[in-house]
């Protein structure tokens, strides 16, 4: 089961949602959360990241999702969603909302020194080599060394150009990422180096910009989607409009795109056509659309359907 049925979420639209239908929703959320290796910690802060899930901790994940779908008004334009898309778009709500608990908990957590610290100590003492000299502790890389640290470049000058580890949700393992960084330093730098400035080094190549930095990620993101990928929508929507008559677009746009769908009598009368022909070209225009276009998330679908409208309402009025 890793799919929302459409009924239990028009229920959950309509303020219906049964037992049953919750049971369903919580066991798809707790698909995802397994595949995914969502820690619980994100939820339940005042748990261990690698505590186990329980049963009242997916009810609280579901819980807040619902919340989340309410205080950030997701819902608002769920009604110009197809029926056949609104499936795969609250799974990318889903998503979503997940996506803004990491970000939350990684702001208030980000990737700590220590947590830093301690796993490369761990790859240090496995790979590499060990000395001390006036009571500190220098560490260095491979056979070939330069002992006479009084000639050492600045470490920071060297390493300024190595890439950073961008820190993202996706990121379930840090210490391949951290070993990657001790390689690339001794690489660059052919000096012992003391132990305390080798690990901030390896941490200061971490980036967590991306999670101190929240509010502007949130609106950068929204400016890419308005910027880029209106650009990238052109094709899916002309290949969606084409052959569309003026006719279908009207019917599209006052089935489709308004807050009360007519019923088809209503919408037959208005437009003199069979009530199969017209529950045809809708059915038609609705899987067309589903199949055409998958968004990166909701904010994206959302965008993606109002240039559906735009052209249909262009077209409609030729």
């Amino acid at each position: 089961m890793n799919r929302f049925n459409i009924n239990y979420i028009n229920d959950l639209l309509n303020g219906k949602l049964s037992l049953e239908g919750y049971n369903h929703i919580m066991s798809v959320v707790g698909y995802y959360t397994k595949i995914n290796q969502w820690p619980v910690s994100v939820i339940m802060p005042e748990k261990n990241r690698d505590s186990r899930w329980e049963k009242e901790d997916y009810e609280e994940l579901v819980q807040q999702y619902f919340e989340w779908l309410l205080v950030k008004g997701k819902l608002n334009y769920v009604h110009k969603v197809p029926d056949s898309y609104r499936s795969y778009y609250f799974l990318q709500l889903l998503m979503s909302f997940v996506s803004d608990k990491i970000a939350e908990y990684q702001k208030t957590t980000g990737v700590s020194y220590s947590a830093i610290r301690k796993i490369t100590l761990e790859i240090l003492e496995e790979r590499f080599r060990k000395e001390e000299r006036a009571e500190k502790i220098f560490w260095s890389g491979g056979d070939i060394v330069t002992e006479d640290t009084l000639v050492a470049p600045d470490l920071e000058e060297c390493i300024r150009s190595l890439p950073k580890v961008a820190i993202t949700a996706n990121i379930k393992h840090l210490k391949p990422h951290v070993k990657n960084c001790l390689l690339s330093i001794f690489e660059m730098y052919q000096f012992p180096i003391e132990e305390e400035t080798l690990i901030k080094s390896v941490y200061n190549l971490f980036d967590q910009s991306q999670f101190h930095t929240a509010q502007f990620q949130s609106y950068n993101s929204n400016l890419d989607i308005e910027t880029e990928s209106n650009n990238n929508y052109k094709s899916q929507v002309d290949s969606l409009v084409l052959n569309l008559s003026a006719i279908d677009c009207q019917i599209f746009l006052s089935y489709l795109f308004v807050n009360e769908p007519p019923s088809l009598d209503a919408l037959a009368s208005k437009f003199n056509l069979p009530k199969s022909t017209l529950h045809s070209k809708i059915a038609s225009f609705k899987k067309k659309i589903a199949s055409i276009y998958i968004p990166v998330n909701q904010d994206d679908g959302i965008l993606f359907l109002k240039n559906v409208h735009d052209v249909l309402d262009k077209i409609a009025n030729q």
